[in-house]
């Protein structure tokens, strides 16, 4: 129900911009969030050298699990290659869901969810503190963490997380 409704307000937002071009609502993609904070310059980077995910970052719906500039200097001390722009960007679709807005208490304990551009799916998990989501190729001891939920924007949401999601 919660989704419904804002893909509704989207929809809403974008129709009075267009229509009403005097009275504009300033409200931001997940690009242009991601892209104005500091905690998220290696993202950033990375989204701009990868044309059609920025792209799409900026105008369709998405869940993003924005991995932070540590979540990226931790994978590289760790062995992940980030050199190779294939390589990057299948990570970068292992951390979207496209068409779907879930926010922070909509994601259930042990649940799986399929990510963009493959039948992949991470589970989420829980624990007395702290929510993770985790990829099939994350050790138990390095598991993303959820540090800063529920970051709306005009076209979907943004989990920030401490570590990559790794596929299998």
């Amino acid at each position: 129900m919660y989704l419904l409704q804002l893909n509704r307000l989207t929809i809403l937002l974008k129709f009075v911009n267009y229509f009403v071009p005097y009275h504009r609502f300033e409200c931001e993609s997940i690009y242009d969030i991601i892209c104005s904070k500091n905690k998220y310059k290696t993202l950033c980077g990375i989204l701009n050298d990868q044309g059609q995910l920025s792209d799409s970052l900026k105008n369709d719906v998405f869940t993003l699990f924005a991995p932070n500039d540590k979540a990226f200097e931790t994978a590289a001390t760790e062995g992940v290659d980030l050199s190779n722009a294939e390589t990057v960007a299948g990570l970068l679709q292992y951390h979207t869901i496209e068409n779907t807005i879930l926010r922070s208490e909509d994601l259930g304990c042990d649940e799986a969810y399929t990510m963009t551009g493959s039948t992949l799916t991470t589970t989420h998990e829980c624990d007395e503190f702290a929510v993770y989501q985790v990829g099939g190729g994350n050790a138990a001891d390095a598991k993303p963490k959820i540090i800063d939920a529920d970051r709306a924007a005009c076209n979907g949401i943004i989990h920030g997380v401490n570590k990559l999601i790794l596929p299998p």
